[in-house]
């Protein structure tokens, strides 16, 4: 067993992974108060009509009651209202710029950030957010000349140095990037992410091997607890004979994530160190199964994969049957593959079959609620149905999820007003107008809505 342990076991030279934090948490500057204080009201409160004199300011803080509790497209729907009304301050713009990157809708995030930049008072903040998404979307050299300006006018920005500093750090520039999260943390900046990345640097050398654990611990300090952070830990602790140390916080890792075949792998490796041979075999049976059952999935992802992307091109050429049977193939593979319930869901509808459409692009939608698409479809196929009410509040997700759009606009205006909600109509076909102002059947559609509208209007 001994041999079986040594020869089947390896410490990883280097840590890998990294922390999933929210550009909110990434930016404590984004105005997120404790929404437990006595002075913020609480959701019920928040429910109610919204004060004559600071609507903008309701709509915020419902918004950010949404983004804690969780629901992205509800926190985007009433941060997009604050930020349109009139009265609005430039951080509700900041404030929805961070929901879409939250919800990785980068281009969404950057059209809102043009108008904070276009700002004195949030400009620098602006220009810290659109750096995270330069980061984010692998247009290194734009994010580099951005940061380089930022630093220019305010060299200890700390939220500039950690940027530039993750950017050495991919590049792996260690030295440098150890350098800039060093001055990050002398500016003040106390962020988990920040120590776990000055962890990873310090442990590639044994002599710093106390220094990391000292930055994994700080950034330990989180109430959100990460198994990646816990396994780092572990694996130190191994690595300066802290065994004890070393399997308390294995076990935390596993906890938090079942299925964490590195986890194993190192505990493996410590209870042999303390010649628990058995609870070593244990643990490597652990991993060897996960890694397995790993295999077993990534040769799924590629068959299911194959058969999606054959659909696609069946669904080009317009070959409705093939293309239905391979997306299917991709779901025996992949079940939780939302291209391929839409990619069905959009076969049925061209055949008429709407309520099929409809389970299926709910099922897409279930496992993936942020793509406009999919609410596009089951708007289209609602409104097929003569759900108008239901049409509609998919067509306002699908709106707050893609780039503002005059022919989605016009749609929304056409689904209102057949539900004869002539208000919505008006709003959505004036949205439709002013984005593309020489489309006359979008002025036709506003003035139609507004002469219906007039008499209801005439009697308030």
């Amino acid at each position: 067993m001994i041999l079986l342990l040594m020869v089947a076991i390896a410490v990883w030279a280097q840590p890998t992974g990294t922390l999933d934090l929210a550009p909110a948490e990434i930016y404590p500057f984004i105005p997120l108060e404790t929404l437990t204080s006595d002075s913020t009201p609480s959701f019920d409160e928040l429910t109610e009509a919204p004060p004559e004199n600071d609507v903008s300011g309701w709509h915020f803080r419902l918004a950010r009651h949404y983004h804690r509790r969780g629901h992205p497209i509800e926190a985007a729907r009433h941060a997009r209202r604050a930020a349109e009304l009139q009265g609005a301050e430039p951080s509700h713009q900041l404030f929805l710029a961070s929901i879409y990157c939250r919800m990785q809708r980068y281009e969404l995030a950057r059209t809102v950030l043009a108008g904070v930049l276009s700002r004195q008072e949030l400009a620098s903040e602006g220009r810290i957010l659109l750096a995270y998404i330069l980061q984010q979307t692998g247009e290194m050299e734009a994010q580099h000349g951005l940061l380089q300006e930022v630093l220019k006018s305010d060299p200890q920005n700390p939220y500039a140095l950690y940027l530039a500093g993750v950017s050495y750090f991919r590049r792996n520039r260690h030295e440098n990037a150890l350098q800039t999260f060093q001055a990050a943390a002398v500016a003040g900046l106390d962020l988990a992410e920040l120590h776990f990345y000055m962890g990873r640097i310090y442990a590639r050398d044994a002599a710093t091997f106390e220094q990391a654990i000292q930055a994994f611990q700080l950034a330990d300090r989180s109430d959100r607890k990460s198994p990646e952070l816990k396994k780092e830990l572990g694996l130190i602790f191994y690595r300066t004979g802290r065994y004890q140390e070393a399997l308390a916080e294995l076990r935390v890792a596993v906890q938090l994530q079942p299925e964490f075949p590195q986890a194993f792998h190192i505990m493996a490796q410590v209870y042999q160190r303390v010649s628990r041979l058995e609870e070593a075999g244990q643990a490597l049976a652990r991993y060897q199964e996960l890694t397995h059952n790993q295999a077993v999935r990534e040769n799924n992802r590629r068959r299911g994969q194959i058969a999606y992307q054959e659909g696609r091109t069946q669904l080009s050429e317009k070959r409705l049957d093939e293309a239905s049977r391979s997306f299917r193939e991709s779901l025996q593979f992949l079940p939780e593959k939302d291209a391929s319930y839409y990619a069905l869901a959009s076969i049925h509808y061209r055949r008429r079959k709407h309520a099929q459409a409809i389970e299926l692009v709910r099922r897409a939608i279930t496992v993936n609620p942020l793509i406009a698409d999919y609410h596009i479809l089951l708007a289209e196929s609602l409104d097929k149905r003569g759900d108008f009410r239901s049409a509609i509040e998919s067509m306002q997700k699908a709106l707050l999820l893609s780039p503002p759009r005059a022919r989605l606009s016009n749609y929304l205006g056409n689904l209102c007003f057949r539900s004869g909600d002539y208000s919505c109509a008006a709003d959505a076909y004036r949205a439709a107008s002013e984005l593309e102002p020489d489309n006359r059947f979008y002025r036709m559609n506003l003035d139609s809505a507004l002469r219906r509208l007039a008499p209801y209007e005439s009697k308030k």
